[in-house]
């Protein structure tokens, strides 16, 4: 089975996803993040999928209320289970777009019994 290997989503930050600071709270970008991970995952393997693991995440920069950020998805690598993806965060500006954060997430392709499902994929 082919797949793209790119995707992304704009997301807006909204009052509710404010931290104290006012700023977006990380917990928050990383729920878009997971969600993301998930949504691709599943689109490339046809069943339900996993969050594994979370690294590399990396927060360059705040976001505040109404900023627009494209969250763009890429495949790393495919191996085994394991779908290993790169997720960036950019701030939307009508000057300069700027990267606001990325992170690795791994995802298992799983079956109806929630083990791990080995992989028969390939790039488009």
């Amino acid at each position: 089975m082919a797949y793209q290997n790119k995707t992304s989503i704009i997301k807006t930050v909204e009052e509710d996803s404010l931290n104290v600071n006012k700023t977006l709270f990380g917990g928050e970008l990383l729920r878009w993040m997971d969600w993301l991970a998930y949504d691709f995952s599943v689109k490339i393997i046809g069943k339900s999928a996993v969050t594994v693991q979370i690294r590399e995440v990396n927060f360059l920069q705040p976001a505040k209320f109404g900023d627009k950020l494209k969250l763009e998805v890429e495949v790393l690598k495919v191996r085994g289970a394991s779908i290993e993806i790169r997720i960036v965060a950019t701030i939307m500006d009508k000057i300069q777009n700027r990267e606001h954060s990325n992170a690795i997430f791994v995802m298992a392709a799983v079956d109806e019994n929630g083990k791990p499902m080995r992989l028969n994929i390939e790039r488009l």
